[in-house]
């Protein structure tokens, strides 16, 4: 099904925002898949559970992040020069009807 998809960024200590992805994207059962706005050639994937989700960036250097509502969890980057891990923490996750929300620290 294709759906509509706004990703927003808000870097708190700079305190900046940008918008990174803005269009269409494809929810397949549990899975939503979408391209960023600027970086067409980059791919997303975000696995969506009830109280868990992975979100997955498919370019050069890939990303996978967990976030568990309320709980520490990790974000794996890997690139040509290895693997960096960095720990995450989720504040706010809903999946409702028609829209999804995150917020987490990394």
């Amino acid at each position: 099904m294709h759906v509509k998809v706004r990703l927003t960024q808000y870097d708190l200590i700079e305190n900046t925002e940008a918008v990174l992805a803005d269009g269409q994207g494809i929810l397949n059962d549990t899975t939503l898949f979408y391209s960023e706005k600027d970086n067409p050639g980059v791919r997303h994937e975000i696995v969506l559970e009830e109280k868990h989700l992975v979100i997955r960036r498919i370019a050069d250097i890939v990303s996978e992040t967990d976030l568990i509502i309320g709980e520490r969890s990790m974000a794996r980057v890997l690139s040509p020069y290895g693997v960096m891990v960095l720990e995450t923490y989720t504040d706010e996750y809903t999946l409702g009807e028609g829209k999804i929300t995150a917020e987490y620290h990394i």
